[in-house]
């Protein structure tokens, strides 16, 4: 089966021109049927999905700076006036256009942002007591439903993006803060809740994208894929830098059995099941950088640092050589894995 838009492919028509089977307009066809070249639709619909997100960034970010810079000479009713009113327009629109239009899932976008403006201006005319994590709380509560109903893969990441910072604010400021454990504790928490929070995203949008098209787009998992394995590493690195500061070890040994299944399914489901390439050269980045942390903190531990620097040098060549090779193998066996779209 021809992977088309891959590299193989690339290289064949290549040999074929060098080989005099195909002219110089021939392999220009070739490349656009291939889909290496965008045709001439392709690049209408490009410039048009750019210029309407852009317009709709730009227009949200026209609507906050106008009540900053306005802030003190409206009155409090026409601000809530104005940021319901226009959020009920932009709602409303979506729907007068049909929502599986690109320009209302823009509008279903831009309401959903502006229900988070919403709330800052209502923050600012009421001041409370309360944390900054129930802001964003609030914000991706009323926002679920149109990101739910937009079937907009861009509007989800943006949700789910927006739930880890509400975890994270969370943990610091209403979990964390009330534990009387070191602060090393409270990012070791932090990471395997974050961890956890985005392996749970994963898995429900790998299951549920099997059944729906608009969610056959890989950029998505693969963005809330880099956000666990990061926040593994994070957790790891602070377990191999600063163990010494744990007041609860316990909290070492969750961080490891985290990763490392996290690590262990994550080569096996996308490795020999879902056969994506950026997903495993996501985790053998993340085990370089762990590998070469541990050597490091054992070499520089009283030893000559001129000569672990050399050493280690040496290892991150050799092991960025060797993830490498086990990529370029993966992808010679399973061709699938060269295509990231």
């Amino acid at each position: 089966m021809v992977n088309f838009g891959s590299n193989e492919t690339n290289s064949a028509l290549y040999q074929l021109a060098e080989n005099g089977l195909l002219n110089p307009s021939e392999l220009e066809e070739a490349f656009k049927l291939s889909g290496h070249i965008p045709t001439q639709k392709e690049w209408g619909w490009f410039l048009r999905t750019a210029l309407l997100s852009l317009a709709t960034v730009f227009m949200v970010s026209g609507i906050l700076f106008f009540f900053a810079w306005n802030w003190d000479g409206m009155d409090r009713l026409v601000k809530f006036g104005i940021i319901g009113g226009v959020i009920l327009l932009t709602a409303m629109f979506a729907f007068w256009r049909g929502l599986d239009e690109f320009p209302a899932k823009l509008s279903l976008t831009a309401s959903s942002a502006l229900i988070g403006v919403l709330f800052a201006v209502m923050g600012q005319e009421y001041q409370s007591p309360a944390d900054s994590w129930q802001l964003f709380f609030m914000w991706s509560i009323f926002a679920a439903g149109w990101v739910l109903i937009s079937r907009f893969s861009p509007l989800w990441l943006g949700w789910f993006l927006l739930l880890n910072l509400t975890t994270y604010l969370w943990l610091d400021q209403a979990v964390s803060g009330g534990l009387s454990i070191f602060e090393i504790d409270r990012f070791i928490l932090n990471s395997n809740v974050i961890l956890m929070l985005n392996a749970i995203l994963v898995l429900g949008w790998e299951l549920i994208s099997t059944r729906l098209d608009w969610m056959k787009g890989r950029w998505v998992p693969r963005t809330l894929f880099l956000l666990l394995i990061s926040s593994g590493t994070i957790g790891m690195m602070i377990v191999i830098f600063d163990s010494y500061n744990l007041e609860m070890p316990s909290g070492s040994w969750l961080t490891l059995l985290l990763y490392f299944a996290a690590v262990s399914i994550g080569f096996y489901f996308y490795g020999l099941l879902k056969q994506d390439l950026f997903m495993v050269a996501t985790i053998l980045f993340s085990l370089i950088v762990l590998i070469t942390s541990q050597i490091g903190e054992w070499m520089f531990d009283g030893g000559d640092p001129i000569a672990a620097f050399f050493l280690l040098g040496m290892i991150v060549i050799g092991l960025g050589w060797a993830s490498m090779t086990s990529l370029r193998r993966l992808q010679a066996i399973q061709p699938k894995f060269g295509r990231l779209s």
